[in-house]
Parts: C-alpha cells; sequence; structure tokens
C-alpha cells in the first residue's frame, strides 16, 4: 500500500529501514470510524517486524484519503523518524 523510508532503527537481529503500510481494515464508517493499519518494518528485502494500529475518533476522520497523512501518524505512534536525504552540497 505504502513504503517509508526511515532513519534505521535497531529490530534485532537487524536494522530496519523501511515502514510499510499493508492494509487498513476499516471497523466502522463515518464519523465516530475506526480502523485497524497494520504496518511492516523492513531492512528493504526482509520483514523484520510486523502489527498493527488501531485509530479512531478524529485521528480517522482527518485520515479521509489521505495516506500520506495515515503514514505520519503511524511513525509517530511507532516513535520513528523519516529519511531526509541530505542535500548535496554544489562543487567549487
Amino acid at each position: 500500500m505504502l513504503d517509508v523510508k526511515i532513519q534505521p532503527v535497531t529490530v534485532f537481529p537487524d536494522t530496519a529501514t523501511t515502514l510499510k503500510i499493508v492494509g487498513a481494515n476499516i471497523r466502522q464508517l463515518g464519523e465516530g470510524g475506526s480502523a485497524v493499519v497494520a504496518w511492516q518494518l523492513s531492512n528493504g528485502d526482509n520483514q523484520l517486524k510486523s502489527g498493527a494500529l488501531f485509530i479512531e475518533g478524529e485521528e480517522y476522520n482527518i485520515w479521509g484519503a489521505d495516506d500520506s497523512y495515515l503514514a505520519t501518524l503511524v511513525l509517530a505512534k511507532l516513535g520513528l523518524t523519516p529519511f531526509v536525504e541530505e542535500p548535496t552540497p554544489p562543487s567549487p
């Protein structure tokens, strides 16, 4: 569904570099709606850890169809930081 590069984080015995949002199961539609979001941490090739998060209320309402919001929310709930590539300095 969605892959996000993350700052490397140790997931014994390896290092995860990607958060994958693999699906969202909507439990209840509309106001007061809720969903379960499945995620995985991987090193690009291998899944290292997986889990699910429950979102409801305001978090669910803000999500709408904006999957980038969903990725940001999952990153925050898992305490992960997106990978930001440093710009290459211009050559002298």
